[in-house]
């Protein structure tokens, strides 16, 4: 019994780990190597672009604050008590040119009306009496002087009191047209298509000449003063000192919420000078009738005072390439896939950047792979394999 314990605890085991460790050798010494394979470089996984040419309009972006093309202070031309205001003539009301805003009490200007053409009348009835009076002066110095050649005294003739007569009616009628003008005055117009930004007159007011009574601003145009950097001029055919020019078609673009709402318009015109604070000259975009008074679908106003966006149409550029503005890499360069399925780096004239688009003029030929994806380590002759992915430009 003892004999069988010391097999079990300790022969058995250490036979067991010898013959396992005879096997490990036999295994060991006869194993056979692993075939070497070797995998094919496929290249770096990238996406392409397609270059096409091209003739591009180039896009000039600014932005500016609208203003009135025309702006008055209303101001009173005669004296007296307002009888009658408009219902119109308040903050934010529109007029038609000629509409009545306001009227005068006029009784002493009908009243001055009158007696000026009373005056009028005895001036005309001075005048053809001193007329009669001269005509019979002649007949009787004919008389009295017979054939002989006598010249007689002006006065003989009524001459000083003819110039009197004459000057008394020039006189009477330009003040019965006075009259008349001061009577007009008493019932004021809108001068042109307007929107009033503020009133100051009110019924029973009294009001002399030279009385502020409204701010009127023009409602037919509106204007937008847009700063540019000079770099971005030479891409514009644009009037100088004040000149009209070919006047650019523009695009106001305002985004309110979610939807954008855009008017179209023209530069007219520069102002003739650069900001001495910013260094940036500036055009001027005229949009007509931006409260929509003549549109049959009237949308949002165009208001005084409203921040908004413009793209100025320039010149149009020829033969050229338009590619992705993230293609463009650091030094001016852009990485091409050429036929081998390799990366080119190849130095390009980038002549303009808009927004997401750069403009090449040469460097690069058309139908050339420009490679968009970004590299680490990217070097000349790079193995390089083409995404499905499409990519566009305008």
């Amino acid at each position: 019994m003892i004999r069988k314990d010391i097999f079990l605890k300790i022969v058995l085991p250490v036979l067991i780990t010898a013959a396992g460790f005879l096997v490990m050798k036999y295994l060991e010494i006869n194993r056979s190597e692993p075939g070497k394979t070797e995998r094919e470089n496929l290249g770096a996984l990238v996406r392409v672009f397609r270059v096409t040419r091209q003739d591009v309009p180039v896009t000039i972006t600014g932005t500016g604050t609208v203003r009135p093309r025309t702006q008055v202070t209303l101001t009173t031309e005669v004296t007296g008590k307002v009888t009658w205001v408009s219902a119109h003539l308040i903050p934010g009301g529109f007029f038609r040119k000629g509409e009545p805003m306001f009227r005068i009490e006029d009784r002493d200007y009908e009243l001055a009306v009158e007696k000026a053409r009373a005056q009028l009348a005895r001036a005309e009835l001075a005048l053809i009496t001193e007329k009669t009076s001269a005509e019979i002066a002649r007949e009787e110095w004919k008389h009295i002087s017979g054939d002989r050649k006598k010249k007689a005294s002006p006065l003989v003739f009524h001459e000083p009191q003819l110039k009197e007569a004459r000057a008394n009616l020039a006189s009477a009628r330009a003040a019965l047209e006075q009259a008349e003008i001061n009577l007009s005055r008493t019932r004021v117009s809108a001068p042109f298509n307007c929107l009033v930004r503020s009133e100051n007159v009110g019924s029973g007011r009294y009001v002399k000449p030279g009385n502020s009574v409204a701010e009127l601003a023009g409602t037919d145009m509106a204007e937008v003063v847009v700063p540019l950097s000079l770099a971005e001029l030479q891409w514009l055919d644009l009037p100088g000192k004040g000149e009209r020019g070919t006047e650019p078609p523009t695009l106001v673009k305002k985004k309110i919420g979610t939807k954008l709402h855009t008017w179209e318009g023209k530069v007219v015109r520069t102002l003739g000078e650069i900001d001495p604070r910013s260094r940036m000259a500036r055009v001027v975009v005229q949009v007509m009738d931006p409260y929509g008074l003549e549109a049959e679908d009237r949308g949002i106003d165009l208001s005084i005072g409203m921040f908004v966006e413009v793209e100025i149409s320039g010149t149009l550029l020829s033969g050229v390439m338009v590619i992705p503005r993230s293609a463009l890499r650091k030094g001016s360069t852009v990485w091409v896939m050429d036929e081998g399925r390799k990366l080119r780096i190849r130095p390009v004239t980038c002549i303009r950047i808009e927004r997401e688009d750069a403009i090449i003029s040469s460097g690069i030929r058309e139908g050339d792979k420009i490679v968009l994806t970004e590299l680490a380590g990217a070097v000349d002759g790079l193995k390089l394999r083409e995404t499905t992915s499409k990519v566009q430009t305008r």
